[in-house]
């Protein structure tokens, strides 16, 4: 082991390494921007489709744009800080990816979902800035300007807002998600402090759903529950 930085400074790096004796070693076998299913306790990968793989991802959102009541994604991408003799890996205008059902999700084309964030996004924002029952997106970029894109979906879903009298304690790290009335359930959607890099979650969620469903359901972050009954043609609700 180098005893100063000017011995460490001059060492061979295999000889630093062997200083502390046998290391466990471990090699990188994957690098495909990927999401991870919670299969009863054990995580499955899943690959994300091969155009959201052209440039690196910083941050994953997680929203229904269509409110067909399958979860969608949308990837905040590119990346400058690298070498500046490697450029700029740019090669992404913003991805929506729609789910399928079941882990899979298809790729929306930047002229079909209206993106064109050229410039390096570290983490898009998602919430109904419109108040129109619609996932909106607001994109920051490194040096750029912000974009807003409002959502254009021709299906509504079902707006809950999170009142701001309800303790931050509680409603950081809850979950929210719409009962049906034959029992089943849309995919739980959770409310949370972080969001990516440097972002806070929205205290709402616009939610989605094959068919009308009979209430909304919220688990907040002591284990509490609360139902609100959803009413026929009735889009906005707030939990208090």
């Amino acid at each position: 082991m180098p005893q100063s930085y000017h011995e460490f400074s001059s060492s061979n790096l295999t000889v630093v390494l062997k200083s502390f004796g046998s290391m466990k070693q471990t090699e990188i076998n994957c690098l495909e921007t990927s999401v991870f299913l919670n299969r009863a306790g054990k995580f499955e990968r899943f690959a994300l489709p091969v155009e959201a793989q052209w440039s690196p991802t910083s941050g994953i959102s997680v929203a229904d744009f269509d409110n067909d009541g399958l979860e969608d994604l949308v990837l905040s991408q590119n990346w400058y800080s690298i070498r500046p003799d490697l450029g700029r890996l740019d090669s992404s205008a913003g991805m929506i990816l729609l789910g399928e059902g079941q882990g899979s999700f298809k790729g929306v084309s930047s002229g079909r979902s209206g993106l064109a964030i050229l410039g390096e996004c570290r983490n898009a924002l998602i919430a109904d800035f419109n108040h129109d029952g619609r996932s909106d997106i607001i994109a920051t970029q490194t040096l750029g300007e912000a974009h807003l894109y409002l959502g254009q979906s021709e299906k509504r879903g079902i707006r809950l807002i999170i009142d701001s009298k309800v303790e931050l304690a509680k409603r950081l790290g809850c979950s929210v998600h719409l009962l049906y009335p034959d029992e089943t359930s849309s995919p739980p959607r959770w409310l949370y402090s972080g969001d990516g890099v440097l972002a806070q979650c929205s205290t709402e969620a616009v939610l989605g759903f094959k068919q009308w469903p009979s209430s909304i359901q919220i688990v907040w972050s002591d284990g509490e529950k609360q139902t609100i009954l959803v009413q026929p043609g009735i889009y906005e609700y707030t939990a208090q």
